[in-house]
């Protein structure tokens, strides 16, 4: 059945960047079918919003996100369409459910670290055996918002070699290969990896440039968390344009950042390292989110040997006092090439946010400093004891350097904003305001921006760089994702202590042409859709 709806009179940011208009938008069976400018007549439809005094944006869309398993039992994922996101990138940081074609049980239980604990008892092994069979398993709940896989890297390096920390052989090389290259066809928006993470850290550059090979063969990005963020940025940086320009990948950097505040002083050589990649013509873009906080599992505090051999050997060297006692002088002295969230943090500003066990939940929002002293241990027994009891089931957030950085990347043209945002425990605050932080702090008060700048970070950027062909953009033909906000009102409502928490002055959110939610209420469920790449 056709149904139409007029949103009238807004002030419409097409996600261009362009200056804003006021118009109407004539919405029709999940497109936008009619923009009317001020003063020309309008058809008649079905129903009408007044949207005077709002903005009309599209729907936004976070590059960087980790519902993928959330959405499989929580599908509207309020925290994220609250927002006005629209449209989710999934699969990143070459850690997912599918391709899996090892032991499921293992790499499930090696997920839990990263999204907690999650009950898929109604899914079976052979729904992530492949990129087809999850999104298949996608579509089968209905999705609050659309939905976009990255081929995981460390889903394929497992597939082919299991846990193994050793360089990739040739047999292995051709394997993988064959592996990305299917997924892509089934739809894989690009590759991603974590090259922190095993068994993504595993890999060397040779393994990389073989993969980035084929996803430049079909014109897709690679999406990668680079091996360093802080003290080795910039050889860190070089690694990954080596990679582009051998490969020829578009090159997409994962929630860019400079970790520590005494590698502030890196911003120069770092701005004029992308400088330099832009002019030898690679194709080069980033995504950050506007907090000077990070979070990830608390797992990666721990060093790089703890984990050559899977969860299994870590938790060995958990219990082991020699491990134990070498950990916590690594923590200390550090190790040449690793990020060493403990030197460029400190354990004053790592706050543990999610735990498994019920025992341990009252910890959660409290830093390692004041949980040791608390149990009357040192921080980093205190790390080691947690992570044990939890089974290296544990959340982090760090805050890890200052504003003036964040600012300085945020106003690059490669920048496109995103929430990175993990949902479990007591979450960082951008799981559920990272957008709308950007529009009330980076656009309105300190005016970084303007709002039609703004608007395109937050949509039009990302859809160019994940090649979203009818997306992120205010034009006739394209789907109706919207998003109508108030300007004056917008606010991100959640701290650091309280994050889980709504945000302020979005109106209207639009998946598809239908109506998803209004004033902070679900209105429909099952607005979104799963979107293929071709």
């Amino acid at each position: 059945m056709s149904s139409s709806l007029i949103i009238r009179d807004a002030l419409i940011a097409d996600g261009s960047g362009n200056p804003a208009y006021t118009g109407s938008l004539y919405l029709e069976d999940g497109d936008i079918r009619h923009i009317i400018r001020q003063g020309e007549s309008l058809p008649v439809a079905e129903r009408e919003i007044d949207a005077s005094g709002l903005t009309a944006a599209p729907g936004f869309i976070d590059t960087h996100s980790h519902n993928d398993i959330r959405t499989l039992i929580d599908p509207v994922v309020t925290p994220k369409l609250f927002q006005g996101i629209t449209t989710d990138v999934l699969g990143q940081d070459g850690l997912s459910l599918a391709p899996c074609r090892g032991d499921f049980e293992e790499w499930n239980a090696y997920l839990k670290g990263f999204y907690g604990a999650a009950d898929l008892k109604d899914l079976k092994a052979g729904d992530f055996v492949s990129t087809a069979s999850y999104l298949k398993a996608l579509e089968k709940t209905p999705q609050g918002s659309n939905k976009v896989y990255l081929v995981p890297h460390g889903n394929i390096r497992y597939s082919v070699m299991g846990g193994k920390s050793e360089p990739a052989v040739e047999a292995d090389l051709v394997q993988m290969e064959t592996l990305l290259r299917t997924e892509l066809e089934q739809g894989g928006a690009g590759l991603s990896t974590g090259l922190i993470y095993p068994p993504c850290s595993f890999a060397d550059t040779r393994e990389l440039i073989r993969l980035c090979s084929v996803s430049a063969e079909f014109g897709r990005p690679f999406v990668v968390h680079q091996r360093s963020e802080a003290d080795d940025i910039l050889n860190s940086m070089e690694e990954l344009f080596t990679i582009a320009r051998e490969s020829g990948v578009p090159l997409h950097i994962s929630h860019f950042k400079i970790c520590g505040f005494k590698n502030g002083r890196l911003l120069p050589e770092v701005l004029a390292m992308l400088d330099k990649a832009g002019s030898e013509g690679i194709r080069l873009s980033y995504d950050l989110y506007p907090y000077m906080a990070g979070s990830t599992s608390l797992s990666a505090l721990l060093p790089p040997w703890t984990k050559t051999g899977g969860l299994p050997e870590t938790l060995e060297h958990l219990k082991n006092w020699e491990s134990r006692e070498r950990i916590k002088t690594d923590l200390i002295n550090g190790i040449p090439g690793w990020d060493n969230f403990v030197d460029f943090a400190g354990f004053d500003n790592i706050f543990l946010s999610s735990v498994k066990t019920e025992e341990n939940q009252e910890l959660c929002g409290k830093s390692l400093s004041e949980i040791a002293s608390k149990r009357s241990v040192s921080p980093g027994d205190i790390l080691l004891d947690i992570l044990l009891e939890e089974e290296c089931e544990a959340g982090m957030i760090d805050i890890y350097g200052d504003e003036e950085v964040l600012e300085a990347l945020l106003k690059r043209p490669e920048a496109n904003l995103c929430t990175d945002g993990l949902l479990t425990g007591t979450p960082h605050p951008r799981s559920y305001g990272a957008f709308p932080r950007f529009l009330e702090e980076m656009v309105g008060k300190r005016r970084l921006f303007s709002l039609e700048e703004g608007i395109r970070k937050m949509s039009g950027k990302g859809a160019e760089v994940f090649g979203l062909k009818n997306r992120g953009f205010v034009r006739e033909g394209f789907a109706a994702d919207l998003v109508l906000f108030d300007q004056k009102s917008i606010a991100e409502v959640g701290s650091f202590t309280n994050p889980k928490q709504h945000p302020d002055g979005i109106k209207h959110i639009f998946v598809n042409g239908r109506e998803a939610a209004a004033e902070g209420r679900v209105l429909e469920k099952g607005c979104g859709c799963v979107i293929r790449t071709k």
